[in-house]
């Protein structure tokens, strides 16, 4: 991975982190890449849909009907991946 490539997924998760402490402003878990979204953030499927409205709607992105944002929603790293492939379709 190049430099620039790493840098902007840093960038990207900052954002993201961002967008989860918005929808769960009271949550006392530290945010990483291997946080589990379920087990370790306790989201359920209302947070889970503000997520991924909220990073839509900032990366200007749709990820349609896509079966694989299931798999997404397993870490916070997982979802930074998922918002990078979408946004730059």
């Amino acid at each position: 991975m190049n430099l620039e490539i790493a840098k902007d997924m840093g960038s990207v998760l900052e954002q993201v982190t961002g967008l989860i402490h918005e929808i769960l402003p009271d949550s006392a878990v530290t945010v990483t890449e291997g946080t589990r979204l379920f087990e370790d953030l306790e989201f359920d499927s209302i947070a889970t849909m503000q997520l991924l409205v909220a990073a839509e709607e900032t990366f200007g992105f749709d990820s349609g009907d896509s079966e694989e944002s299931l798999q997404a929603f397993e870490t916070v790293g997982a979802f930074v991946e998922f918002v990078e492939r979408y946004r730059n379709r």
